[in-house]
């Protein structure tokens, strides 16, 4: 819940609709940290570039915020790891002329 209240802030329009969030796993630790491991599994890979940021800066603020968060909440050390995962890969205009490939102008 609280990783779909971060999207919906940061993000506008329909993006936090096309994603599904799914949890993975919980697992201790021996040092007593909690491991929450959690998959977003988006539409395709551009609406997966947006989640991820610029060198993957949206996703690792959004993993220390939450782990904060849940960390305050609990009273014990969360570590969150996320994943982010498209549905189908699709290249986007810039990536189709990088490759050579020809652009359909609009």
């Amino acid at each position: 819940q609280m990783v779909s209240s971060y999207l919906f802030s940061w993000f506008n329009c329909d993006v936090p609709y096309r994603i599904e969030q799914h949890t993975v796993g919980w697992t201790p630790r021996l040092d007593g940290t909690l491991l929450i491991e959690h998959e977003l599994v988006v539409t395709d890979s551009i609406v997966a570039r947006m989640v991820l940021g610029v060198r993957n800066t949206l996703r690792m603020r959004l993993q220390n915020q939450v782990g904060f968060k849940l960390n305050k909440l609990w009273g014990t050390p969360v570590q969150l790891r996320i994943v982010v995962r498209p549905l189908k890969l699709r290249a986007s205009v810039r990536d189709r002329a990088q490759a050579g490939i020809p652009v359909p102008s609009e």
